[in-house]
């Protein structure tokens, strides 16, 4: 998975990359002065701003956010969770969860995505755990 971090020099960025390279997570660092418009464009308003690209997993989020990074890090360890194994609660459970595929899960067992969201906020990454856990298992 490839990490991006648009920083600045204020102490949430440093607070971020502190964090990211204390879970072992390796990213590429881009100034954000260099890329302010673009940042502006894509509704980017807080830094540091992180956007993780890989096969099968798209994450981003701005500010400082350990619990993301913690997260991320668990991602990055194990990889995302197969499609095919959204409906597997076990393996579920085990994971951490991209927003897709925490919806993808929901839609599975038909419930409404926005149910969940409401209850447990608009987070670009979930524990399994807690998605099962809100699917009564």
């Amino acid at each position: 998975m490839q990490v991006s971090l648009y920083t600045d020099a204020q102490i949430t960025s440093r607070l971020t990359t502190a964090a990211l390279t204390r879970h072992g997570i390796a990213f590429n660092t881009i100034s954000a002065k260099a890329q302010r418009e673009s940042l502006r464009a894509a509704g980017i308003g807080e830094l540091p701003a992180l956007y993780a690209n890989g096969p099968s997993a798209r994450v981003s989020w701005s500010g400082y956010r350990p619990d993301l990074i913690t997260l991320l890090a668990e991602l990055v360890a194990h990889g995302p969770l197969a499609s095919a194994d959204l409906t597997d609660r076990d393996k579920v459970a085990r994971a951490v969860l991209t927003r897709e595929q925490a919806v993808a899960c929901i839609r599975a067992h038909q419930f409404n995505p926005a149910d969940f969201f409401a209850s447990h906020g608009n987070s670009p990454l979930y524990r399994g755990s807690v998605v099962s856990h809100w699917l009564g298992y």
